[in-house]
């Protein structure tokens, strides 16, 4: 009796270590599991080299699921 007493109390001393352990863990995994963002920044030109200012470029997913972003050129052709 006083044998399975002593097994269940390193047991319990255990609990926290292991739990301590699986929080670290979620903690790591956390940023792999939120949206994955970016920033596309570029120059729009024509044939010549001249900067297109005021030009609209969209930017979409490659397999076409969620919502398109766009944005307008600058005055110097440049876009974020």
């Amino acid at each position: 009796m006083l044998l399975s007493f002593a097994r269940s109390m390193r047991r319990i001393r255990r609990a926290p270590a292991v739990a301590g352990t699986l929080a670290a863990l979620l903690l790591a995994l956390a940023p792999a599991a939120a949206a994955q963002e970016g920033k596309i920044e570029g120059l729009v030109t024509d044939a010549t080299g001249l900067v297109l200012p005021g030009v609209t470029v969209e930017a979409r997913a490659a397999d076409g699921d969620g919502p398109a972003r766009a944005g307008v050129t600058d005055g110097r052709g440049r876009f974020a």
